[in-house]
This record gives C-alpha cells, structure tokens and sequence, in this order.
C-alpha cells in the first residue's frame, strides 16, 4: 500500500504527489507489528526493533504485518522454544519485509517459522540464498523435490538421482516427460536455464555430474549431460516449505 496521491499543477501539467499517511494509521499498523512478533519471538522483540516507529515505509510495515501473520498462522500449534535465534531470524524479517512478490513473502514466512521452532535445523545460509532467487527458481526447485520431507529421508545417506538436462528442460518449461530441445528453435531457452542452472550450482543447490559428450550429435548432447540437487538444497527447500500441522504436547503456540 503506497497511500493516495493528488494531482499538483507544473508548467501546464499535472503531477502525482503522495497524500501524507495519517499518523493514527502509521500506529495502528506499527503497534500490529509489535503484537504480532511479540507474540512470535517475546521479549526479544524490543531488541530487535521491530517496532520500527517511523524508520520504515508505510508499504514496509505493511509487509512486515502480512509476514508476521502467515507466520503467527504456520506455527499455530507449535511447541515454540524460550530463546530465539536472533542472528539466524533478524536477516529473515529483515528480508521478508521487502519482499513484493507474494509467492517468495510466503517462503520467507516458512523460512521464519521452521527456524523459530528448528532453530539448530535451519542453516544460517539459507535466508542469503532465498535472497539470490526469483519466484521461478523456488517453484522449479519444488518440482524436483515435491515432498522435501520424504526427499530429505530417503536421500539422507544416498545421492539424490540426477537428471539429464533434457529432464530438468522439461521441467521448467513445463512440458510433459523427457524431450529434447532443438538446438536452432530453443538456443535462448536452453542458454536461459542453463544461466539459472549455473546459479544454483554457485548457491550451492545444484552439481553438474557428469558433462556432456562433445563426440555425441547435438541433440544427443542434452541427455548425456547430468545435474544433481545436493543435500543442501533438500535442506533450504525443506526450510522454505510452510511447516506441517502437528499439534505438540508441551508448549503451544497461541496467536
């Protein structure tokens, strides 16, 4: 939310000028704020300033509201632990509020939940590479690992499998089952995702593990070069999904 604008006459044309936000509106929302991370994190949540006052936008605080509520929902039921990890949660918050895109404010939210109640689980690395990706790098990384809890357990000991590059050409373009792209007609797809496959590789999420055969035909070229996700990736895509419902005997989550 950015508030009104009016229109204000210059040299025979009109320009936008943005209505001062009413002061009762910047304290409703910032008070929102504190309630809901108190209600998160406790005491803590002074330390951190959170309430913000007036060093923040109004758009910002409204982020930080819509982070601080899908949170206070993810973890409803939850054992929460006494102490929060503050030099693991601060980057979160800090991140998750200027974030525009809905499906990442979501991820930032998930990531913000697990490592409340997870704590040890979640590596502190994870909120800079969330930081690094684009909606379409998460939603592709959630193909390949649909169910990241049983992915994690399966894998725990051996390698995830590897795809051609075929597969995973498949896989972001959504195109059902295994096919192999024209070299003349896709050039720019393939160069795209190989850029975005490189990425993850340089985060850490991905390994090229075996290049492709130079004496094969070009088409040929696309099958015989293989990626693998790491146990890393398992891990932060596990940390970015919204945490399962589980009611926990001992200390609950109250919103």
């Amino acid at each position: 939310m950015h508030g009104a604008h009016r229109e204000r006459p210059r040299g025979g044309s009109t320009m936008l000028v943005p209505l001062p936000i009413p002061t009762e509106l910047i304290t409703d929302v910032t008070k929102r704020v504190g309630e809901l991370f108190t209600n998160l994190l406790g005491p803590v949540t002074q330390e951190l300033g959170l309430t913000f006052r007036d060093q923040v936008s109004f758009y910002r605080l409204n982020r930080l509201v819509a982070l601080g509520e899908k949170t206070n929902r993810f973890l409803r039921g939850k054992a929460i632990p006494e102490n929060p990890s503050l030099g693991k949660i601060l980057p979160i918050i800090e991140n998750g509020s200027r974030e525009d895109d809905d499906d990442l404010h979501t991820r930032w939210a998930a990531l913000l939940a697990n490592t409340i109640v997870h704590p040890n689980g979640v590596h502190p690395a994870f909120a800079e590479i969330l930081k690094q990706l684009t909606s379409e790098d998460v939603k592709f990384l959630d193909k390949l690992v649909p169910y990241p809890e049983i992915a994690r357990m399966r894998y725990a000991i051996a390698d995830c499998p590897s795809r051609s590059f075929a597969d995973l050409y498949a896989f972001w373009y959504n195109r059902g089952g295994a096919i192999r792209p024209e070299k003349d007609d896709d050039s720019f797809r393939c160069s795209f995702l190989r850029a975005r496959l490189e990425n993850l590789d340089r985060l850490g999420l991905m390994r090229c593990v075996e290049n492709p055969d130079e004496s094969a035909e070009d088409l040929e070229k696309y099958e015989t070069e293989r990626f693998r996700l790491t146990h890393f990736a398992l891990e932060f895509v596990y940390a970015c999904t919204v945490p399962k419902k589980e009611p926990s005997p001992n200390k609950t989550f109250v919103q």
